[in-house]
């Protein structure tokens, strides 16, 4: 003699499984974890850190700087990078404050942001220089893969009269990877 549930009795219990009690709970639980591995955050996220490195030489010298920076808010990051630029007439260290907002759009994620700037030249003055700027832009997103294209406005503050040109415009170029 067996002794077991009919077919009938068992698609009755599969049915009710995710409909009371523990059984409930747990289905419920594993959705929200399905839903939570399903939908990726953003990279704009708030508590989400940013760390970037950057480099480049060429015929006059070279540069090398580092950036940290931590979004407070969902698309609000505010920013700390430190430059070190050598040529071949003088040594610069640059320390940068900053802060940008990043609208998240999906693929095309287009961003604004301003900075202040200090300009310690090193060597037999030690002199300094103040600047502030704005910056804009988009970034492009595919996968973890981030291409950004802007303009940046840096403005002298207190020019000094030996520096021809106190307001510069240049290009902005990124290239990241999302960890």
């Amino acid at each position: 003699m067996t002794v077991g549930y009919s077919k009938t009795h068992r698609r009755t219990l599969k049915s009710k499984r995710c409909r009371s009690g523990w059984h409930g709970v747990i289905c419920v639980f594993i959705a929200g974890l399905l839903c939570t591995t399903i939908v990726a955050a953003s990279p704009y996220s708030a508590s989400t850190t940013r760390l970037s490195a950057s480099g480049g030489a060429g015929a006059g010298g070279f540069g090398l700087g580092l950036d940290v920076g931590y979004f407070i808010y969902d698309g609000l990051e505010t920013s700390i990078g430190v430059a070190y630029l050598n040529t071949d007439d003088l040594e610069v260290l640059q320390i940068t404050p900053g802060a940008r907002y990043i609208l998240d759009l999906g693929a095309v994620d287009p961003y604004a942001g301003g900075f202040v700037r200090h300009w310690s030249f090193l060597g037999s003055d030690d002199s300094s220089l103040w600047s502030t700027g704005i910056r804009g832009g988009i970034i492009l997103r595919s996968g973890k893969l981030f291409l950004g294209a802007g303009v940046v406005r840096e403005f002298l503050l207190d020019c000094p009269s030996n520096i021809a040109e106190c307001t510069q415009t240049y290009p902005e170029i990124t290239f990241a990877v999302h960890l």
